[in-house]
């Protein structure tokens, strides 16, 4: 049917788009998901006529890796990354600064992609853990002169849909306990959202991306037990699992790594507790 259209329309028709200039074309979904533009020179009718055989798509960037983000998120689309697990973040900025910050976290971290949504800096990017965040974000707000509010989200990967990710993003910015913290990450939001019922989906995505994938190993539960049960001191808990100190460290880094969970820090230890015990 598009080698049809390209007889008709010839120069009119852009095959394959990598960037969509909506102000001149309308773009369309194939069943080959190849987007497709026509120019907006044709008439109403024939305009109507497209729209009976194919999806017209949305665009909400020019960008082709931000448009596909975008569509991810806002129209629950394919996984739009390479990478098997990227970190989410968002962060509240001033508008002149946006890129400013873009920049920075862009050479500090590998892989990393930012959309905008609402009034937020959204960040998908491969954690590099010889940076923390926090303290990068606290400097960088020193430069700036003021405070930039940001929280520290979830892992994703190419299991957890756009509309889950979009959601976890609306409990964020919808909460204003939470986004009123200059910083927070997941155990914040767990520990002031699980019993809210509005915020069941982010804390069930939570759950599924941290204490479903580690406690499905019983030595990482007898840990978890132990370390709550003995204040979170190490030494007396890998006393108790007959277990190396210097294992027991190891193995809570394991878990940190792979949830972004610290089980050395209360308000983490905490948050991991009460996700394992989410029905």
């Amino acid at each position: 049917m598009l080698d049809r259209l390209k007889e008709i329309y010839g120069k009119k028709i852009i095959e394959n788009a990598k960037t969509f200039d909506d102000n001149n074309y309308y773009f369309y979904t194939p069943t080959t998901h190849q987007v497709f533009g026509i120019s907006k020179t044709i008439s109403t009718e024939e305009y109507e006529l497209l729209k009976l055989q194919y999806v017209e798509k949305k665009v909400y960037s020019r960008n082709e890796k931000q448009e596909s983000i975008y569509t991810y998120l806002l129209d629950n689309g394919h996984y739009p990354f390479q990478q098997k697990k990227l970190k989410l973040s968002i962060f509240k900025v001033n508008k002149i600064d946006e890129e400013v910050l873009e920049e920075i976290l862009t050479k500090v971290y590998l892989n990393c992609y930012t959309i905008k949504l609402y009034d937020y800096l959204i960040c998908f990017y491969q954690e590099n853990f010889e940076i923390k965040l926090n303290e990068l974000i606290e400097t960088i707000s020193v430069d700036l002169g003021y405070d930039i509010y940001m929280h520290e989200g979830i892992y994703i990967n190419e299991t957890v849909s756009g509309k889950q990710v979009y959601n976890y993003i609306e409990t964020y910015i919808k909460d204003n306990v939470l986004n009123q913290k200059m910083y927070s990450d997941i155990a914040t939001m767990v520990i002031f959202t699980i019993n809210h019922k509005q915020c069941d989906e982010a804390i069930d995505l939570i759950k599924k991306q941290t204490t479903d994938v580690v406690l499905k190993n019983q030595v990482n539960k007898d840990i978890l037990d132990v370390m709550v049960k003995n204040d979170l001191n190490v030494s007396l808990s890998a006393k108790l699992l007959y277990m190396n100190r210097n294992s027991l460290l190891n193995k809570l880094d394991a878990i940190f790594k792979e949830t972004g969970l610290n089980l050395q820090k209360f308000t983490h230890a905490s948050a991991f507790y009460l996700l394992s015990k989410r029905q």
